[in-house]
């Protein structure tokens, strides 16, 4: 008979490893620290899972991580898929910010389809065209 060798093998110095390597890369390691804990607590089954969708946001997402971060603790929101939603969503409204610099807002200004307006005709104009004079 085969032994099953993963009932004995100690899983949590591979975890405590990912977690103190998530937590490292955060400026501010004890909020994430916190972050990580309750990520623990609140998915075991799934813990793995939820270390990758984080390292995942802090590779894609590494300048508004720490604010996606404050947001998941002030909101007390405990998945790795909201930290990562919210740093794509800070992402995504800071490249439209961008997007509209001042330089762009004054094209926009200046645009010969912003100024121009409509010919305005006599109400008599259109009468006339509607009863067929011409």
């Amino acid at each position: 008979m085969i032994k099953n060798r993963q009932h004995t093998r100690d899983r949590s110095k591979g975890i405590q490893a990912y977690k103190e390597t998530i937590v490292r890369q955060f400026k501010d390691q004890e909020k994430a620290l916190k972050f990580v804990n309750e990520v623990t607590r609140q998915y075991p089954r799934y813990v793995r899972d939820q270390f990758q969708v984080i390292q995942y946001a802090i590779t894609h997402f590494r300048p508004q991580i720490e604010e996606a971060l404050a947001v998941c603790l002030k909101e007390q929101l405990w998945s790795a898929n909201d930290l990562r939603d919210i740093a794509q969503h800070l992402t995504r409204l800071k490249e439209e910010k961008d997007v509209e610099s001042p330089a762009s807002l004054e094209a926009k200004r200046n645009s010969p389809a912003t100024t121009a307006t409509a010919v305005t005709r006599d109400i008599e104009y259109y009468t006339k065209i509607m009863r067929g004079v011409s």
